[in-house]
């Protein structure tokens, strides 16, 4: 039988999970010492920096990939290292708020990889208030609360003549 995938999930006998998490950094070549962007991941660190490059090729707008982009474009190559690892994703978050956090001049756009900062969240909210809602969006939020308070929605809940627009 063929071992494991490294670096994945791996169930002992006793059914536990080992997850190894990597917080990583990418830097500059010419300043090593200055950390430009923290994240993390379960795969190997230069599948990861492969990723960030690749996005950063397709267009991506983030500002990780534009200075990536801007660092290519200059004959030059970032670095990733490894900061810290952790063997839970709770623990994973948390090493990563911790690193973000002591940070300075970091592009990071959100304070951890699950999504936008509180900040980012209240200046869309205050965008969109007052906004009237199509009956298709109004619909579709009562069926998300609906489920989220019943289970799955039932199928005799489903009405697929509302859902056409």
């Amino acid at each position: 039988m063929p071992s494991p995938r490294p670096n994945r999930d791996r169930r002992d006998r006793k059914g536990s999970v080992d997850v190894v998490v990597r917080i990583y950094g990418i830097v500059d070549e010419r300043d090593p010492a200055r950390i430009l962007y923290i994240g993390r991941t379960r795969n190997p660190l230069r599948h990861r920096l492969a990723q960030h490059v690749s996005v950063a090729r397709a267009g991506r707008q983030s500002p990780v990939a534009k200075w990536i982009r801007t660092v290519l474009a200059e004959g030059r190559r970032p670095v990733i290292v490894q900061l810290a690892t952790a063997h839970s994703r709770a623990s994973a978050e948390r090493a990563e708020l911790r690193a973000i956090a002591a940070g300075a001049g970091l592009l990071n756009v959100a304070q951890s990889g699950y999504g936008p900062t509180l900040a980012h969240r209240r200046a869309v909210s205050a965008a969109l208030r007052g906004r009237r809602l199509s009956w298709l969006t109004r619909w579709r939020m009562s069926s998300a609360r609906r489920a989220a308070a019943y289970g799955w929605m039932r199928r005799r809940d489903y009405n697929p003549v509302a859902v056409t627009a």
